[in-house]
């Protein structure tokens, strides 16, 4: 089940957001800024409804902490304010969405939705490349051999160890080593 991290001040408020989507998805609930980031840093979170008129540590304060360190993690603002230009702050810091209290409860439902699908489509991007890499490390040539088989499941079986290949120029060292980062844990980082 999703998770829905909602930060939000007034009781009140934070209790009708947990009404409003309390069969739909996972919900935690901070009533600051920092209880949200501190929850953060231990949970992960599908979408943040964050609320911008808070003591302390206000939702603007908030929303640029959170772009620095979770930059991939959407954040919808529901607030009172009126002010157009609050709202193009939040929208610049990264918002995927504002919507203005007293909120429609089908019009929240369906920006959190869209907002929740449309960051699951970079994971599942990053997830199928992944796969991809993993079965398919290297567009290069493959031999049929029955030794060349050999050889490649070998260096599968090495992907998660430490390797050190040695032979004459020309006999596919870089490509062995091209097929092992590809199957390993590391297969999205540099080479």
């Amino acid at each position: 089940m999703k998770k829905l991290l909602i930060v939000e001040d007034e009781f009140g408020a934070r209790e009708a957001l947990r009404e409003t989507f309390h069969n739909l998805y996972e919900i935690h609930a901070a009533e600051n800024a920092m209880e949200g980031l501190s929850y953060l840093s231990k949970e992960r979170a599908d979408l943040v409804v964050l609320d911008l008129v808070m003591p302390r540590m206000d939702g603007m304060a908030f929303l640029t902490e959170i772009r620095q360190l979770y930059p991939d993690l959407p954040v919808l603002v529901v607030t009172a304010s009126s002010s157009d230009d609050l709202t193009r702050k939040a929208l610049a810091l990264g918002a995927v969405g504002l919507v203005r209290k007293p909120w429609d409860v089908h019009e929240l439902r369906n920006l959190v939705n869209q907002s929740i699908a449309a960051s699951d489509v970079p994971r599942q991007k990053e997830v199928l490349a992944k796969e991809i890499v993993r079965d398919f490390p290297s567009t290069a040539p493959v031999g049929h051999s029955a030794v060349f088989r050999r050889v490649l499941e070998h260096a599968r079986a090495a992907a998660e160890g430490h390797v050190l290949l040695i032979g004459e120029s020309g006999v596919g060292k870089e490509f062995i080593a091209r097929q092992i980062h590809g199957w390993s844990r590391r297969a999205m980082e540099p080479l």
